[in-house]
């Protein structure tokens, strides 16, 4: 017995001697969210992978990933972690050469893109007598998506400027039916020019196109240097509400903005196309919307008038106060060629009270 006794104390200082001297070179942690997109509130699982490729058992190893913030120079966001408040810790025990995967419940309330990225590990020896710790880079994100308008007044009002446009008459040209051509007479958008057939016959022409009956919308967010975050907010918020009740019509939607997107380069204009179907893009480019640094209105004017859908009716949601945009719209008019409906976002101001 006292033999046995005797290798088992030079066994377990033989492991405490190995395990005192040893990195974390053979541990291996992941971590990464189940999701690229969120609902507010909305559990959301953190995919944490830890695995020992070694023979001997790690007795402690305990991970901390530290709550996410928001990209690009924005400031730390309030995040709610189980019941954790600003990090989310496990504790395992690994034999060798075992792998244990493990789902940690998450939820944000607030929208916009949070990045994993930065996590610790801290492993214990076999004996329990002291610990090492390290640090771990992720790249894991995830896009909390706005909210949809819950206030009634707020919902009866966009209810109305919906169906207004949706009770106007909807044949529309098709750009891909061409069937003549005529002489331009300075109304037309430069985009209808034949500069072929102007060519051919020395003078400009437009081509005339066939009519369908599939209807389209330029939803487009007009952001202003000057706009604040619940501006920002708000423009979100009626955003995805009025493309939701678009796209539940059938409506094929076309999405612009000139706005600062997290994670993405400043000064551009951002665009994407959405339906019933497929609406992922759409709704992440909205997730992302923050105040700050825009992309000039006649770049905005010029991408709408080269990429939107000939005969498009456009729908442009601006944080700027009443009346600022109105020159913006008078030329957004002259560029699309058809009319055009401008929603301010201080209208609806109790949708965040």
């Amino acid at each position: 017995m006292i033999a046995f006794l005797i290798v088992l104390i030079i066994l377990g200082l033989i492991l405490e001697y190995i395990s005192l001297n040893s990195s974390f070179g053979n541990i291996h942690f992941e971590f990464q969210s189940d999701e690229r997109t969120t609902e507010p509130d909305a559990a959301f699982y953190m995919i944490e992978k830890v695995s020992n490729t070694s023979w001997i058992p790690v007795t402690f190893l305990k991970t901390k990933i530290l709550f996410p913030h928001g990209s690009a120079g924005q400031k730390k966001r309030t995040v709610q972690m189980n019941s954790f408040e600003r990090q989310s810790t496990q504790r395992y025990f690994l034999l060798g050469h075992r792998r244990i995967t493990r789902k940690v419940p998450l939820t944000l309330s607030e929208r916009g893109l949070y990045w994993f990225e930065d996590a610790e590990m801290e492993r214990g020896d076999f004996l329990g007598l002291r610990s090492s710790f390290t640090h771990c880079w992720g790249y894991s994100s995830i896009a909390v998506l706005p909210r949809r308008l819950k206030d009634s007044r707020s919902v009866d009002t966009l209810s109305g400027i919906i169906g207004d446009f949706l009770s106007k008459p909807y044949l529309m040209r098709d750009p891909i039916l061409s069937i003549g051509v005529r002489e331009y007479t300075g109304n037309e958008p430069m985009k209808t020019i034949s500069w072929k057939k102007s060519a051919q016959r020395g003078s400009l022409m437009v081509r005339e196109f066939d009519y369908t009956r599939e209807r389209s919308c330029c939803l487009v967010v007009l952001g202003s240097v000057q706009a604040d975050e619940d501006g920002m907010e708000l423009c979100a918020r009626i955003g995805r509400t009025a493309g939701e009740m678009l796209m539940e019509k059938g409506v094929q939607l076309q999405f612009f903005t000139n706005a600062y997107l997290q994670a993405c380069r400043p000064f551009e204009i951002y665009e994407s196309e959405a339906s019933r179907f497929a609406s992922g893009m759409f709704l992440d480019q909205l997730a992302r919307i923050r105040p700050g640094s825009v992309a000039a209105e006649s770049k905005l004017l010029e991408t709408i008038r080269d990429h939107s859908r000939s005969g498009s009716e456009c729908i442009v949601i601006t944080p700027c106060a009443r009346g600022e945009a109105d020159a913006f719209m008078q030329r957004l008019r002259t560029v699309s060629g058809s009319d055009c409906t401008v929603i301010y976002a201080d209208d609806f101001r109790e949708e965040l009270r």
